[in-house]
């Protein structure tokens, strides 16, 4: 419980709240997803050195190289245990960052991509109820809102 209450107060999560269970499920969910985008990241990362190390070692010495390409057939490198990394991962021994925001889908590029529309603007001065408005609508609306909270 001590660890729970740790993370909730780290993550500034309420546990007075009634649905602080499911946020921090949403918190688990998401710093899951981190772990797993940092792993792709740190893996293409891994594989780019290897051909960087790999094409030098052919400019400087071709023969070493073929001998080197024959005895990684012999190494395999180590793959990450599932059973430890649920250990690890539900120990509370990992860190993370509430604020971070990773690009792993390239959502930002693809909406860069994405012709910008114009022209048929018009101002509307009625109340909308946006929860009726389908998503795939061939017209789209800029909201001006007031929050309160």
């Amino acid at each position: 419980m001590a660890k729970t209450q740790a993370i909730a107060r780290k993550a500034q999560i309420d546990l007075n709240n009634a649905d602080h269970r499911q946020q921090l499920l949403n918190l688990k969910d998401l710093l899951r997803q981190k772990v797993k985008a940092k792993g792709a990241r740190l893996r293409r990362y891994n594989k780019l050195i290897k051909i960087k190390q790999q094409n030098a070692a052919f400019e400087n010495n071709q023969k070493q190289f073929l001998r080197s390409l024959e005895k990684q057939d012999e190494e395999q490198p180590a793959e990450i245990d599932p059973a430890r990394f649920t250990t690890y991962w539900n120990s509370g021994k990992a860190t993370y960052k509430v604020h971070s925001y990773f690009d792993v889908n390239n959502q930002y590029g693809w909406a860069m991509g994405e012709p910008l529309p114009f022209g048929g603007f018009k101002w509307v001065d009625t109340n909308i109820d946006i929860t009726a408005l389908p998503n795939d609508s061939p017209i789209g609306y800029f909201l001006e809102v007031d929050l309160e909270y």
